[in-house]
């Protein structure tokens, strides 16, 4: 079977992306949970309503988790919304909601291979 260099280098890369530029977070869905690396992220949006740009104004983070790490209770997931990431930063825990964007779906995928999860949040609360 012929290796697809692009896929290769791809996950290459993600790996590489994951090792240098990511912290451990907890993923919570109900009474489950799992830690797991993310790297941060942030998707563009704009809108308009015919009268010029909005401006939205929502401390958001996109979360990019490997799917092969959602794994709670032995059953790989799919992001969904209301579940949470809880993210330690000193003595905070920031709380982000999985929720779309726009109307958009919660999460997509962060790579044309199907291996990593760009999941949309928006700051919930701090404890």
């Amino acid at each position: 079977m012929a290796v697809n260099m692009l896929e290769a280098g791809i996950s290459w890369l993600g790996s590489k992306l994951h090792a240098h530029a990511s912290r451990l977070v907890s993923y919570t869905r109900g009474a489950g949970s799992v830690s797991v690396t993310a790297v941060q992220g942030k998707t563009e949006m704009n809108a308009d309503d015919g009268n010029g740009p909005l401006i939205l104004e929502t401390t958001h983070r996109d979360f990019l988790i490997k799917a092969a790490d959602l794994v709670i209770a032995s059953v790989a997931i799919e992001p969904a919304r209301g579940d949470k990431i809880r993210e330690s930063v000193g003595a905070k825990v920031y709380v982000y909601e999985v929720r779309p964007l726009a109307g958009d779906q919660p999460w997509r995928w962060s790579d044309g291979f199907y291996g990593m999860y760009r999941i949309h949040t928006v700051l919930v609360g701090v404890e």
